[in-house]
């Protein structure tokens, strides 16, 4: 029997969107990283989508979708930045993907000094890089598992088979609304909205940079997971 490991794909909806979207994103970059703080402290602007933006790896959990709060905080502590090919300039990456058992990977970016999108392949950071997202998305999840009760039947062999019971079920409830970029954008130009906080500040400082060096001692960590 073989075992098939593809790692995350975008949807095709998801994948239309890319270009017009980088390009938006592109455009207000200055913007966004403006005002970084107030999408940190927002729910609905950390969980922001964009459709380039992900991270993808075979064999291990915790790949998917890189929300706009993941992102800064990688871009923040250095975990997703590279030199550009072409300028020499700061490259903020917003996608990456490869393999943990031969190390093989790519990325792609905005580089801050030529603003074009940039790619680049053999990050030495690929493995750090990984680690990083999984522990945010373990930290920061966009959604929580919920038991809900509700009304069902039991068969019984008594009476009319049937008897009501009161059954459970799990839920993911996400953990906010979240605006998609033009949205952002507008808000960012304007009316910036108040919303439950993302508590980072602690956790980027301590908890978090404390793990990832611990973990990276470890290379069984990855396989582990």
């Amino acid at each position: 029997m073989a075992i098939i490991s593809r790692g995350y794909e975008p949807n095709e909806s998801a994948a239309k969107n890319t270009d017009r979207e980088f390009q938006l994103f592109s455009q207000n970059i200055d913007l966004i990283l403006k005002h970084e703080q107030n999408i940190l402290a927002c729910r609905d602007y950390f969980f922001c989508s964009l459709p380039f933006a992900y991270s993808s790896w075979l064999y291990c959990s915790g790949d998917g979708q890189l929300f706009l709060g993941y992102l800064l905080l990688a871009w923040k502590t250095g975990q997703l930045t590279e030199q550009c090919p072409t300028c020499m300039g700061r490259v903020i990456v917003s996608s990456f993907s490869g393999s943990p058992l031969t190390g093989r990977n790519s990325w792609s970016g905005l580089c801050l000094g030529c603003r074009q999108r940039q790619i680049g392949k053999e990050s030495k950071n690929f493995l750090r890089r990984m680690e990083f997202i999984i522990e945010l998305r373990k930290k920061f999840p966009a959604a929580v598992e919920q038991v809900e009760e509700y009304d069902g039947q039991e068969f019984t062999w008594g009476g009319n088979e049937l008897k009501p019971v009161r059954k459970k079920k799990t839920i993911w409830k996400p953990v906010a609304e979240p605006v998609d970029l033009a949205t952002l954008v507008k808000e960012l130009n304007g009316h910036i909205r108040k919303g439950r906080p993302v508590n980072v500040h602690h956790l980027l400082k301590k908890k978090l940079e404390l793990k990832l060096s611990k973990s990276l001692k470890k290379d069984s960590v990855y396989f582990r997971l």
